[in-house]
């Protein structure tokens, strides 16, 4: 492989290493899905992860996007994934009864086998609603509108029969919370527990079950305040609906099948993005967190400390009884690591390693960014003007922090939004992300709450800074600094 290689932005978040050191095989082990072509970079510094594309991976990727436009394909691709999450399920009920306290080492290592298997797969399986693998589908899309309606008209059309018209799994866990605010008059563990079972993805990121359940208690009693609001916003959202579906089938009967199929299969892929997501989201946070805690036990670990800068393979060799991670190494990859996938090997560098092949191969990862703008994909039309605010996918602690300071109007720039955010979206004046495409979560709910979005961005979060103003024109898809972090020095 030559050096200087042109890498493509793919996502950005914050990530435990337990999880990143699965991502890397997907394309080697499940390269025959949609979005999953052999040739990921995980360049990461601590917990903090940017994932790119080899450009082969790229192209291989938007090209693998032929296969949904196959009506016949995807009728399969999504009948395979729902099957999945029967298999992932019945684990989880499984699991779920066992006391890991009893297990043997073995049986321990064999849970956790199947569990990484289980995170691979589904993960495998949600990439194909990733940006790329719809790249094609959009193209087409939008040439077919393009016979029946004005090209000033073609955005908005876009954006209304791609829209779902059914709730995806964060809408219904929305639904299903204010239920709970509205029918009980405090909320107990009891309900704490039933709820995360249902949405284990509301706890990204956050590994301390008591906090966690502080967080929500607190919440239900702030919402229990404004309960009256929160059923009005999601009765609007219901009539929103209702009109979406009168204003899909007014497209739909204008424009052709073909047409008709293509914006069903962004709504499809919209709703099965956000089922799998509870496949590597909230699994080693709520999940399957007992699994880890006894996991880190048996190796006599920090539970923190193994999630975030152990490989899956080296949680392994350590119940087995081999040497544990050093301090050295753990600075190392505090430092920075990289997982560089060639063709069919996984290679990992940290520390001074990593720093010195990504300067010789991948330069453009630690070059500064001395840029104004962005442009990205119009997820939402709008404009808006507004001082930035970035949040990363950190601890309920975090999140509650920001929810008290996050003011109404304050542009929201993420790497990308989780369903622990709404509560910010609902206040954000324009609504930003590095990564995400037509079916991301940021996406549907922009349109949800009728804010201006710009997914895709690739350098949002590193391009602006907290108190930036900024000029978000979603008509366009381009943010514009205004004026510099209002906190710098003059």
């Amino acid at each position: 492989m030559s050096a200087n290689q042109k890498l493509k932005f793919y996502w950005r978040d914050k990530n435990p290493m337990v999880l990143v050191g699965l991502l890397s095989y997907a394309g080697i082990k499940y390269g025959d899905l949609p979005g999953n072509a052999p040739g990921v970079i995980v360049w990461g510094r601590d917990v903090y992860i940017s994932v790119y594309l080899k450009n082969k991976a790229w192209k291989d990727n938007i090209q693998s996007g032929k296969k949904l436009m196959n009506k016949n394909y995807a009728e399969k691709y999504f009948k395979k994934s729902k099957a999945f999450r029967k298999r992932y399920d019945d684990f989880i009920l499984q699991t779920r009864q066992l006391d890991y306290k009893n297990l043997s080492d073995k049986e321990i290592i064999g849970f956790l086998k199947q569990l990484w298997n289980f995170e691979l797969e589904g993960t495998a399986l949600y990439w194909g609603s990733q940006l790329e693998p719809l790249i094609l589908a959009e193209k087409r899309l939008r040439d077919i509108l393009k016979r029946f309606y004005p090209i000033e008209e073609i955005e908005k059309i876009m954006q209304t029969i791609i829209a779902p018209i059914t709730n995806d799994k964060a809408q219904q866990q929305e639904i299903d919370w204010v239920k709970i605010v509205a029918s009980k008059n405090k909320l107990s563990k009891n309900d704490f527990f039933k709820h995360g079972w249902k949405y284990p993805f509301l706890f990204r990121n956050n590994y301390n079950i008591e906090t966690s359940c502080k967080y929500f208690k607190n919440k239900f009693l702030g919402d229990k305040t404004r309960l009256n609001q929160l059923q009005k916003e999601l009765f609007k959202i219901e009539e929103k609906k209702v009109k979406l579906e009168q204003e899909q089938k007014a497209v739909f009967k204008k424009i052709n099948k073909e047409g008709e199929y293509l914006a069903k299969l962004f709504q499809k892929s919209a709703i099965e993005r956000m089922e799998l997501k509870y496949t590597w989201a909230g699994v080693e946070e709520f999940t399957f967190h007992d699994l880890y805690k006894e996991t880190a036990k048996r190796i006599g670990e920090d539970f923190i400390r193994m999630i975030n800068y152990y490989c899956p393979g080296e949680i392994i060799k350590s119940i087995k009884g081999k040497q544990k991670l050093s301090e050295v190494e753990v600075e190392r990859r505090k430092k920075a690591f990289l997982y560089d996938v060639e063709k069919d090997k996984v290679l990992f560098f940290s520390g001074d390693k990593a720093i010195k092949r990504v300067k010789s191969r991948y330069p453009e990862l630690v070059l500064l960014n001395q840029e104004n703008s962005v442009k990205g994909t119009i997820a939402n039309m709008g404009k808006a003007i507004g001082e930035v605010v970035i949040v990363a996918t950190e601890d309920l602690v975090s999140l509650a922090k920001w929810n008290k300071d996050f003011k109404k109007g304050q542009i929201l720039i993420a790497g990308m939004t989780q369903p622990n955010m709404i509560s910010l979206m609902r206040k954000a004046g324009a609504i930003v992300t590095d990564e995400g495409g037509l079916t991301s979560h940021a996406a549907i709910i922009s349109r949800e709450f009728g804010k201006p979005c710009i997914v895709g961005t690739h350098k949002a979060t590193e391009i602006f800074k907290n108190g930036d103003l900024v000029e978000v024109d979603a008509n366009k898809g381009i943010v514009i600094k205004i004026k510099n972090n209002k906190y710098s020095k003059k």
